[in-house]
């Protein structure tokens, strides 16, 4: 009887992995994109059209009020938002200074 051990994460991806998922659940409730479509950590945000000038603002929204983290003007760079893998590792890093 063979068992997997189990995949020991730090708390930084840990938090990155809980951000990528909320932002995948914010993007499928938030209808820009459909139930059935495949969401990676690739996935480009702005470049595919997946998120427009209102889309971003509602997007900020949601990382404000579900996530606790605050976008200064300082953060809206393209590394930030390129990727929804460069979106949850951002989000992790604000909460790991807001926490430190």
């Amino acid at each position: 009887m063979s068992t997997a051990a189990p995949q020991i994460t730090s708390p930084s991806e840990e938090a990155e992995r809980t951000a990528f998922e909320a932002i995948k659940a914010f993007l499928h409730g938030s209808a820009v994109l459909g139930g059935d479509d495949e969401i990676h950590e690739d996935l480009a945000l702005l470049e595919s059209g997946i998120l427009d000038s209102l889309g971003i603002l509602q997007l900020v929204t949601f990382l404000g009020d579900e996530l606790g983290v605050e976008v200064s003007d300082e953060d809206f760079v393209a590394e930030n938002f390129e990727t929804i893998g460069s979106l949850a590792r951002f989000v992790a890093r604000k909460q790991s200074f807001k926490a430190g």
